[in-house]
């Protein structure tokens, strides 16, 4: 709050609390608040979006672990055509959801045009103790991995049957 602020909120000192130094101590406590207001706004932002990144990842991944209960050896070529369309699909999935999220780490969240937060920075201090720097973009990398290499193995059981 600076020096003069200070001094005259302390208890052991006679400065006097001044009509300008309360106005400025008013002015900053608004700005503080309109600072947090905004970072609530962010924070909801970041939980919406990792919100919508867990139920991508979690709809890929139960469809990947029930589907690697049976053999490719054992599907059909349709069964298989059928499989490699969805490992696509949940592919598209996994690079839209990695997109809107670089769009989102790109954004400011701000309010009135006087306060803003970079959402790249809010980030950075939440996952600050992560052993990754973007868990969801990580996870939806790896994610996509896992997918083209499904497709592969399915592409490879349809090219020997066809």
């Amino acid at each position: 709050l600076g020096d003069e602020v200070a001094l005259a909120l302390a208890p052991t000192t006679n400065a006097s609390f001044t009509p300008q130094i309360q106005q400025e101590l008013l002015s900053r406590i608004t700005a503080r608040k309109q600072e947090l207001v905004v970072t609530d706004s962010a924070l909801e932002r970041e939980l919406d979006s990792v919100d919508s990144h867990l139920g991508t990842v979690n709809s890929v991944v139960k469809w990947l672990v029930e589907a690697d209960e049976t053999l490719l050896s054992e599907h059909g070529f349709s069964a298989l055509q059928t499989r490699h369309e969805r490992l696509d699909e949940f592919r598209q999935m996994c690079i839209e959801r990695t997109e809107s999220r670089q769009e989102l780490l790109a954004a400011t969240t701000s309010q009135s045009g006087q306060v803003g937060v970079s959402h790249r920075g809010l980030v950075e201090s939440l996952y600050d103790d992560f052993p990754v720097d973007h868990p969801m973009l990580t996870t939806t990398g790896r994610l996509l991995d896992v997918c083209d290499e499904a497709q592969r193995s399915v592409r490879a059981h349809l090219v020997r049957r066809a």
